[in-house]
Parts: C-alpha cells; structure tokens; sequence
C-alpha cells in the first residue's frame, strides 16, 4: 500500500488528467493528495472526476492559494476522513486489524499561519495517540542542510520544536536529495526539500520497513512524494550469519555450552570458532529460543494462571505464578540487552532500561540501511532486482579490471603526509601480547569498536 502527495501549482493544466494516470501507472500509488490545484467549484468537480479514483474529499482552494484533494478507491483502501481545516485533511487509514491516522498538510506560506497549523495538529495527536503520520508540504525545513543556493535558512516558525514537542520522525527519503526548485539566473537556483513525511514512535514501530521516495518532479517546481509502508525488496534464502548475542550470557547453560563445545575439539582456531558457533546456533534454537515468544508465552499462562487463583487457592499454582514471573523478568532484562546491543550507540549506559527506545532506533538505523534504489551511470534511478544487480556488477567489474586508470596521481605529489622515521620503526615492529591484551580487554562489552 502506497500514499502519494504532489503540490501540483494548478490543476487545470492540459493534460494534467494524463500525468497523473500515467504516474500512477507507473508507481501504483493508491493514494493521492493532490495540493495547490488553484482551481475550486465545478470547474474542481470536472476534473477530480477525469482522474480515475472512486472516493474524494476536497478543501476548497481559495483563488489561487491552497486547496487539498484527497483521492483514493475505496475497494481497495479503507479510509474515513475524521478532520479537515483550511490546511489540512486527517483520515483513519484501516489495513486489516490495524488502524493509523494519516494526516495531510499543505503550509501556507506566511510563518503566522503555519505557526497557527502546528497548534492545530498538536491538537490533533492529542485526539489520536497511536500510529500517526503527516505528510505534504510543510513550506519549511529544519536546518540549513535541507537547502541548497539562496539566502541563508532561517525559520521562527517553531516547525523543529513542533516535531520534537510531539515526539515525530522524520522518514527521510530515497531518491533526489530536494523536492522543489526555482530558477534564479545561472548558477543562482534554489532547492529545498519543502515535501516529507513525519510520524509518531508508534507508526515507525508498526511500519519498520515502511519508507518515502521522491519521484520525478514533472509539470511543478515540487516533485510528488511517495510514502510506502512495505519494502518492495523480499530479503533472498535462509541464511543468516553468525552473530553473537550478549543476552546469552545472562542464560544459566551458556558458560556450559562454550565450555563443554570449545574444550571437546581438537584444531587450530578458525576450526575450534566454526565448531562452536555452528553448536551454538543449535543451542539458541533448540534451548535458548526466542525471547519474543518466549515473553507472550509467559505472560499468557500468567494471565491464565491469575484467572484461576482469583476464583481458588492453589498453592501449586501459587508458586508457578511466582517462578513465571521471575522467568518474565529475566527476559526483560535479556531484551534490554538485545536491543542496546543493536543500537550500537555508545553513548548508552547499561542500565537505562529503555528497549522502546533502543529499539526504534535499530528499527531507524536498519531502515536507513536498506537498499531500496540505486542510480546508474546516466544518473536515473532503478528500483527493480535485475536492474540494481546489473548496476553493481558493473561497478565492480570496471573497479577490478585490468584497464589501466587514466587519474595522473602524480597530480597531487603531496596528497599524503610521509611518515618519519620513527614511525615507520614502529609499524615494522612485530605485534606485541600486550598490544592484543589492551586490544581486546578495550572492546565494548556488547559491540566492536570502530577501527
């Protein structure tokens, strides 16, 4: 399921029908907010009704200022607008037994107004505390880095303290690093990316793999953005490498497992580390299991368990209760470590139990990883399997051939500083016992450090 905004700056162009049937032909978007369509009455009803969707809500465009169109069909998303202003449409999006909020904005311009929408969708996260996201054109950004040419950034708005006072997200992108332009004279053009989607801890949570692509920008100076809740990249095969989880070591059977695994083989290292690994990947399957299920396992019985102690006395069941709840509190803590070992985040101190938080930010981290597009050597964007293998075959093949560079490197005679003597000296030293004592007692206890 995919959501589409556009400010479009006119809807009443020749041909726009045409763009955006062939737009959604081609990226099977099945929602549109059209934004800015300048166009109102009658005139607004003729043309909506070209575009090939069964359900709509309009806002009014006021002369040539604003204007939301929200568009979809309903045999194949369930959608109910609950709230619209001036600036906005807010829907209940319904996707089997899960319901979000999904809010669409167009900003005005002017910094009182918008300061006035902020206000307004503040309002509206307190009516709706779960999954929530807003998308459109904000006609802001947060920081300088979201703009390129023109004057320096500066915003009184409080757009960036509305996003963290609501505790938002932003969803980044995939694509063009800007989503709307103007031309200013040569080498004088102004590019911000105005277009983006933002959304609560909870729909990140709900959505791990759901991300925004910017498609091409096309009869606007803005560029349509694409919200997409799924990856459309299906992770290939069974294998998983080994990697090892620091919660084993809260399991009272790990030190038995290494020990009984490490000391029962005779072999050089790399044999004796492939021996135990491939053991304990048995053990963590077959004992150890995953904590996940694990947990709702326990808290099941519980529940069951309580039922039956409130209607009678059972010392049996008394004290399984309490064994149960001490099972499910060793797993909170196995999970505290599971998630803080993910994050990969240094600066967190062990201890600070909070596996909400470490867990959207590998959620985040595994989200900015992903590989959903890659651009060829005519710069377009391919999004397809066959296409990005090609693409990275290609690079390494021309990296590794035989085909001799044409970069002069002599060029930049003094590109690298020389080393002096005596640190050539040291380099050439043998490595010492203590070196790899310091090296491996000065790891992290639940990450490799960064080289």
């Amino acid at each position: 399921m995919s959501f589409c905004t556009w400010n479009v700056r006119g809807a009443g162009k020749k041909g726009f029908p045409k763009i955006i049937s062939d737009l959604r032909n081609i990226y099977k978007f099945d929602v549109i907010a059209i934004l800015e369509p300048r166009i109102s009455g009658s005139r607004a009803l003729k043309v909506v009704n070209n575009l090939g969707f069964s359900d709509k809500f309009l806002v009014e465009a006021s002369g040539f200022s604003g204007g939301i169109w929200l568009l979809w069909n309903s045999d194949r998303v369930k959608l109910q607008v609950v709230a619209s202003s001036r600036h906005s449409i807010t829907a209940i999006v319904a996707e089997g037994d899960r319901f979000w909020v999904l809010t669409i904005v167009y900003a005005n311009p002017s910094v009182v107004t918008r300061r006035k929408l902020w206000g307004y969708l503040s309002a509206i996260r307190n009516c709706f505390k779960g999954p929530w996201v807003v998308m459109g054109d904000f006609n802001e950004i947060t920081n300088s880095a979201k703009k390129r040419g023109g004057r320096g950034y500066f915003s009184n708005s409080g757009f960036g303290d509305w996003i963290n006072e609501n505790k938002l997200v932003d969803l980044g992108f995939i694509g063009h690093k800007y989503t709307w332009m103007t031309k200013r004279g040569v080498g004088e053009d102004i590019w911000v990316r105005l277009d983006r989607a933002i959304c609560s801890v909870e729909w990140r949570v709900a959505f791990g793999e759901g991300y925004v692509r910017h498609l091409p920008r096309v009869s606007s100076d803005h560029c349509p953005i694409m919200l997409c809740l799924y990856s459309s990249h299906i992770p290939r095969g069974p294998f998983k490498p080994f990697r090892f989880e620091a919660m084993w070591l809260k399991h009272k059977e790990f030190d038995n497992v290494v020990r009984c695994n490490w000391g029962s083989h005779v072999g050089d290292l790399p044999t004796k580390l492939q021996v135990l690994s491939n053991n304990i990947k048995v053990w963590n399957k077959e004992v150890f299991g995953c904590i996940f299920h694990r947990k709702r396992r326990i808290l099941a019985r519980l529940l069951g368990i309580q039922r039956s102690l409130s209607e009678r006395c059972s010392p049996w069941l008394a004290s399984l209760e309490f064994k149960l709840r001490d099972e499910y509190e060793h797993i909170i803590e196995q999970e505290e470590i599971f998630w803080l070992q993910k994050t990969r985040n240094s600066w967190l101190k062990e201890g600070d139990r909070n596996t909400k938080f470490f867990h959207l930010s590998t959620l985040i981290r595994r989200r900015y990883n992903k590989l959903e597009g890659l651009k060829d050597l005519n710069g377009i964007w391919r999004d397809d399997r066959s296409s990005m293998v090609t693409i990275v075959v290609s690079y390494f093949e021309n990296l590794f051939s035989n085909i001799p560079s044409s970069y002069d490197y002599g060029v930049l005679p003094n590109l690298f500083p020389r080393l002096d003597e005596g640190l050539l000296e040291d380099l050439n030293n043998p490595v010492s016992e203590e070196e790899v004592r310091l090296g491996l007692f000065g790891l992290s206890s639940v990450r490799v450090s960064c080289c």
